[in-house]
C-alpha cells in the first residue's frame, strides 16, 4: 500500500507541476497568439494521456491479467459488441490492492481491444450484475460520452487561459512589472482557479449525472437484464 501510495503521489506531483509550469508559461507569454499555440500542446498532451494512460501508467499500480472464465469473456464481449465496443478480450485488474470499489473501463481513447474489470467486481458482484457494469460502461462508449467529456474540458480550458492571459496583461499595464519576474502572482491565480472551479461544479456535476443515467438506460437494452442492472446500480 504505501508503494503504491508513492508511485501515486510522485506522479501526481509530476503531472501537477509540469502542468501547471506549462500552463503558467502560457498565460505570462506577450501574445495570446503563443498562448492559444501553448493550449493546443495541452491537448494534444492530455489526448495522449487519455489514450496510453491505461496501457502504460495503470500496469505501474496494479497487476492485470486476461479473465480465466471464457464462458463469461464471451458474454462480455457480446455486450460490448452490441454497444458498438470493438473489444476482442477482457482483463482482470487487481485494483483490490487499492481500492475497495467495483468497476470496468474499456482501454484506449479510440479504438480499444480490452475490456478491464475490477477484482473486486467478479469477487462480489453475481456474474449477471457484472454483465450489467460492464453494459453501462459500453453505453458510455457508443454515447461518446469520454470524448466529449474530454473535448468540452479543453475547450473550457483554452478560454480559461484566454481569459487568464487578458486579466495578466492588464495587471501588467497597471503595475508596471512583468508576470514572469513575480511568480508570487500563482498564488491569487491558483486562488482564482479554484473559486471558478467551485462555483462551475453544480452545473458539471448535473451533466455529469445526466450522462450517467444515459448509461444506465443504455445498461438495460445491451444487458438485456433489467433485475441485474438494478441490482448492481443499487450495490454501486
Amino acid at each position: 500500500f504505501v508503494l503504491l501510495w508513492l508511485k501515486g503521489t510522485g506522479l501526481d506531483l509530476l503531472l501537477t507541476v509540469g502542468v501547471g509550469w506549462l500552463i503558467w508559461r502560457m498565460v505570462t507569454a506577450r501574445r495570446l497568439l503563443t498562448c492559444l499555440a501553448g493550449w493546443l500542446v495541452v491537448c494534444g498532451l492530455t489526448v495522449g494521456y487519455v489514450a496510453v494512460a491505461p496501457l502504460v501508467i495503470d500496469p505501474w499500480f496494479q497487476k492485470t491479467t486476461r479473465l480465466a472464465d471464457r464462458d463469461l469473456e464471451a458474454r462480455l464481449l457480446a455486450i460490448a459488441a452490441r454497444g458498438g465496443v470493438p473489444a476482442t478480450e477482457v482483463w482482470v485488474a487487481e485494483a483490490s490492492r487499492r481500492t475497495r470499489s467495483a468497476n470496468a473501463s474499456f482501454n484506449g481513447f479510440a479504438g480499444t481491444r480490452r475490456i478491464v474489470v475490477y477484482d473486486t467486481l467478479l469477487e462480489n458482484f453475481s456474474e449477471p450484475e457484472v454483465a450489467a457494469v460492464v453494459a453501462h460502461e459500453a453505453g458510455h462508449w457508443r454515447r461518446h460520452h469520454i470524448a466529449w467529456g474530454v473535448g468540452w474540458g479543453l475547450l473550457a480550458a483554452g478560454v480559461g487561459m484566454a481569459l487568464a492571459w487578458v486579466l495578466v496583461r492588464r495587471w501588467e499595464r497597471q503595475s508596471g512589472r512583468q508576470a514572469r519576474r513575480t511568480p508570487s502572482l500563482v498564488i491569487p491565480g491558483y486562488a482564482l482557479y479554484v473559486l471558478v472551479l467551485t462555483a462551475s461544479m453544480p452545473v458539471a456535476n448535473g451533466i455529469s449525472r445526466h450522462l450517467e443515467q444515459s448509461a444506465d438506460r443504455d445498461a438495460l437494452v445491451l444487458s438485456q437484464d433489467r433485475d441485474a442492472v438494478v441490482a448492481a446500480l443499487v450495490r454501486l
